[in-house]
């Protein structure tokens, strides 16, 4: 009985295995009338415009696009794109206008299968009127003739002021200002500001100049005609007495006066003058003949120790001062 069933059998599993193998060597053919797949893609066509009055409208002949976030550069407007993949995609256009890139808010726009999507972005923007303004003192201040000016980061370079910005795109936008004063910079606070469509928004930013110190200096009780004075470590040179230092950064400062009398330099100074922004800090100094003598100030010594520290004398004002000589080899 086995012997029949495997006579029976066999023939019909070797037929069985042939054509598997068939089905097998053919699966990576496709038919010949078999349609080819189509691709799953749309067409989206982008044009921009700039409105700064509600009858007013500017279409520029070219638009920069960025699609998903990448710069696909400037290109005629409107703009066509083939071959897009269904699905929603983020889409924005800048404009190149009077010099400056305006950009318009990004949005989600949806593909559909073997369709055209027409976007059309209408970029409203309205203005800025920006006054600089320099604190000289607490009751004095300047409006220089011109400021620089910095909007979202970039510079506009200087302009008069007040500074004219037109064509700022609707929404908030960082500001700020600055100015050259007496050979120094001036940077402003930057500030968030709303820009509505066809409206000036008005901006004033207010510049603090820096503190004042006035030294007043005398010897033996005698005022002086004229007085050198040192700041940090940078001479100023000499000038009529009493001096006025404007525009000094707020803070601690070294501060050294002196005068020439007969060929003997005279000298004071202090190590911890504190000023305040636009406020005037007032000094009056004693001035001693430089060359030591019991009970004279002794002039200011900048040195390095063994190990690379930096001292000063002058960071020591008021205290006691013991001096240890040795060898060191």
């Amino acid at each position: 009985m086995m012997q029949i069933e495997r006579k029976i059998y066999t023939p019909l599993m070797r037929l069985a295995v042939a054509l598997v193998l068939l089905t097998l060597a053919g699966c990576g053919e496709v038919p010949p009338d078999m349609p080819t797949p189509v691709p799953n893609v749309g067409r989206i066509v982008i044009s921009g415009s700039l409105q700064y009055h509600p009858d007013s409208t500017f279409y520029p002949d070219s638009i920069g696009v960025v699609l998903d976030d990448d710069s696909l550069g400037f290109h005629d407007n409107p703009y066509a794109i083939d071959d897009i993949q269904v699905g929603v995609h983020a889409v924005r256009v800048y404009l190149d206008f009077a010099g400056r890139i305006i950009s318009g808010t990004e949005r989600d726009v949806k593909v559909r299968f073997s369709e055209t999507t027409d976007v059309g972005f209408n970029i409203l923007t309205g203005g800025m009127e920006v006054l600089s303004v320099l604190e000289l003192s607490a009751d004095s201040t300047m409006i220089p003739d011109s400021a620089g000016v910095i909007l979202d980061g970039d510079s506009l370079g200087f302009q008069a002021n007040p500074a004219i910005l037109t064509y700022i795109p609707k929404g908030t936008h960082t500001v700020s200002t600055y100015v050259v004063f007496d050979g120094r910079d001036y940077l402003g606070p930057a500030r968030g500001i709303t820009v509505n469509f066809a409206e000036v928004t008005d901006v004033r930013i207010p510049m603090v100049a820096g503190g004042v110190i006035a030294v007043n200096a005398d010897c033996d009780g005698n005022g002086l005609d004229s007085l050198g004075i040192q700041l940090d470590g940078v001479d100023l040179g000499v000038d009529i007495a009493p001096r006025i230092i404007s525009n000094i950064d707020a803070g601690v400062h070294k501060l050294v006066a002196y005068a020439l009398i007969d060929t003997v330099r005279l000298e004071a100074w202090r190590a911890g003058v504190d000023v305040a922004l636009a406020e005037t800090t007032s000094v009056d100094m004693t001035l001693q003949a430089v060359a030591p003598f019991v009970g004279s100030h002794a002039p200011n010594i900048e040195c390095v120790d063994i190990d690379g520290n930096g001292y000063s004398l002058f960071d020591h004002w008021g205290e006691v001062i013991y001096l240890y000589f040795f060898e060191h080899t």
